[in-house]
C-alpha cells in the first residue's frame, strides 16, 4: 500500500512536466504489444507466461 501511495505521489509531481513535454506532441495511436511485436495474440500470452515462469523459478535453482 505504501508503494502505491508513493507512486502516485510521484506521478502527481511530474504530471504537470508530463504534460507539456510529451503529451503535448499530439495525439498517441493505442497499439497492443501483440501489434507493436508483430506477433499473434496467443504467441505473446504463451511467451509471456514462459518468461513469468522462468524468472519465478531461477531463484529457486539458484537457492535464494
Amino acid at each position: 500500500m505504501v508503494g502505491l501511495v508513493i507512486g502516485a505521489g510521484f506521478f502527481a509531481e511530474l504530471y504537470p512536466l508530463l504534460r507539456k513535454r510529451v503529451l503535448a506532441r499530439g495525439p498517441f495511436p493505442a497499439v497492443t504489444v501483440p501489434e507493436f511485436l508483430k506477433l499473434n495474440l496467443w504467441m505473446v500470452i504463451i511467451l509471456t507466461e514462459a518468461f513469468m515462469m522462468g524468472v519465478l523459478i531461477l531463484p529457486e535453482y539458484l537457492g535464494l
